[in-house]
């Protein structure tokens, strides 16, 4: 069974994503009856289709560097900016064998040298994970 939820953040940062999905949805289900009709050529529904997983692809690594932002800075008390978060939000959910990776250790640390470490923790997993 998948991961749906790694952290408390994930939970502040699913119903925002949860409305904007659905809101997204309802938008595309009014508007469906325009764009696929019995006139519609192969091309206008391969396109309407494209259009809804490149929003859905959006909306999720946006909110996932939301969460991580959150819980690296919070949670962990490791100073990082939400660049920093968009590019390390992989590290902060599930991969594909559904293990993701707290780095509680951190806590463990003085303030001023956390953001080392992570950076540190993250090549290690990378390196592993090659």
């Amino acid at each position: 069974m998948p991961i749906l939820v790694t952290h408390g953040w994930t939970r502040v940062v699913l119903l925002p994503k949860l409305i904007l999905l659905i809101s997204l949805v309802a938008i595309i289900i009014g508007g469906a009856h325009e764009i696929v009709s019995y006139d519609s050529s192969v091309i206008d529904v391969l396109l309407f289709i494209l259009v809804i997983a490149f929003f859905h692809f959006l909306l999720t690594r946006y909110f996932s560097a939301i969460s991580t932002l959150l819980y690296v800075r919070y949670s962990l008390q490791t100073p990082i900016s939400y660049k920093e978060a968009l590019q390390i939000s992989q590290f902060f959910e599930p991969n594909r064998d559904g293990v993701w990776y707290p780095m509680k250790h951190l806590l463990d640390l003085p303030v001023k040298v956390r953001r080392k470490a992570l950076y540190e923790t993250i090549d290690k997993i990378t390196n592993i994970e090659d």
